[in-house]
C-alpha cells in the first residue's frame, strides 16, 4: 500500500481509536496529540514499507505504542525545575518561595497510608490511582462517593 489518499483517509479514520488509546497511556491530552500526529507522520512516511503482513490498524497502533514508549523514555530523561533548583543549577523564583511557604500541608487528610501531601494535584492523584478510563471519551475518571465520574465529559460509571 503506497501513501495515497485512501491511506491517508484510512489514517484519519483512526485517529480517534489512536488518541483514545494515547490518552489511556499517557493521561495528557497534549501528550496524547503529539504522540498520535507524530505517529500519523510516521505512517505516512513508511507507508512504502508497509508489507500487508498485518492490518493496516494493527501496524499504525504498533506505531503508536513505539511513540509512547519514546515519550516516557525522553521524560525519563528530563529533569524537574525542583531538582535542579535543589542541584543549584537554577536560582528559585522569590514570589514561588513565599507560595510554598504558605503552601498548606494537608497530610492528615490523605487518603492511603498518611502519605505525605501537599499540593491539591497530589491529593487528585490519590484519588485517581484506581480509577478507570471513562468508557465515552478516554479520559481517567475521579471516585464520586461509590461512582467514578468523568470530569471531561460528564459520564458517571462504577455505581450500583
Amino acid at each position: 500500500m503506497t501513501a495515497t489518499a485512501e491511506f491517508a483517509d484510512a489514517l484519519a479514520a483512526m485517529r480517534p481509536m489512536l488518541l483514545k488509546i494515547a490518552r489511556l497511556q499517557l493521561r495528557n491530552d497534549t501528550w496524547a496529540e503529539d504522540a498520535v500526529s507524530e505517529t500519523t507522520i510516521a505512517a505516512l512516511e513508511g507507508a512504502a514499507h508497509f508489507s500487508g503482513q498485518s492490518q493496516v490498524r494493527t501496524w499504525v497502533v504498533g506505531i503508536l505504542k513505539h511513540k509512547i514508549i519514546d515519550h516516557f523514555r525522553k521524560s525519563g530523561r528530563e529533569i524537574s525545575s525542583d531538582a535542579q533548583q535543589e542541584a543549584g543549577i537554577v536560582k528559585r523564583d522569590p514570589v514561588e518561595e513565599v507560595h510554598q511557604k504558605k503552601m498548606v500541608s494537608i497530610a492528615a487528610h490523605a487518603p492511603r497510608g498518611g502519605a505525605p501531601v501537599t499540593t491539591i494535584s497530589s491529593v487528585t492523584s490519590l484519588y485517581q490511582q484506581d480509577a478507570p478510563p471513562c468508557p465515552d471519551c478516554g479520559a481517567i475518571m475521579i471516585r464520586s462517593g461509590a461512582c467514578y465520574k468523568c470530569l471531561n465529559c460528564g459520564a458517571v460509571s462504577g455505581c450500583s
